[in-house]
């Protein structure tokens, strides 16, 4: 019979244009795991001990449509990111920052997303711009349980490559308590 058994693995994860290129080590053992990938333009650590995990990852340029190959002609992304909780559930602590997501994905077509945002367990926070579909969506603010105040800007969305007639704009602000929330604003 195995008692506590031990997995360490790497190995080496290669792509076509080079950009996931990286080393990748694997560990388990009592109770936890832990992966790492370390490359030029990734470079990405995850553990998990017991019922806690921790993640935090860097993207500089990172081709990604290969992951993708049904949905999307091009997909590149860079930043930051850490997160860390428990799996038994809650909202994590979620930090993105220097985000730059950029692509061709059907029926959407190029789009772009940058910004920052933020979690944790009693708010979200975000400062991000999404330009597609002809136009751009900004959501800047926070949302939580002791109050929200986020602003939505959309301006020139044209939806008919989603089967919507027509273009939206206008701006939408949240404010409140999460029990007694009100919304405010126009969209034409």
């Amino acid at each position: 019979a195995w008692s506590d058994p031990q997995i360490d693995l790497s190995g080496a994860i290669s792509s076509a244009d080079e950009s996931l290129d990286s080393r990748l080590t694997l560990h388990y053992g009592a109770g936890s795991a832990a992966l790492s990938l370390s490359g030029e333009r990734v470079k990405l650590d995850a553990k998990l001990t017991g019922n806690a995990y921790s993640a935090s990852g860097d993207f500089k340029s990172v081709r990604l449509e290969a992951l993708l190959p049904f949905a999307a002609k091009s997909l590149s992304l860079s930043g930051a990111v850490q997160a860390n909780g428990t799996l038994s559930g809650g909202l994590p602590k979620v930090t993105v920052s220097g985000l730059d997501l950029r692509g061709e994905i059907a029926p959407i077509g190029a789009f772009s997303a940058s910004g920052n945002a933020s979690s944790n367990v009693t708010f979200v926070s975000t400062d991000l711009l999404v330009s597609a579909l002809s136009g751009t969506l900004r959501a800047s603010g926070r949302i939580g349980a002791q109050g929200s105040d986020l602003k939505l800007t959309v301006q020139g969305v044209n939806l008919e490559p989603l089967g919507v007639l027509g273009a939206v704009a206008g701006q939408l602000t949240l404010r409140g308590a999460a029990s007694d929330p009100s919304i405010s604003g126009t969209l034409s």
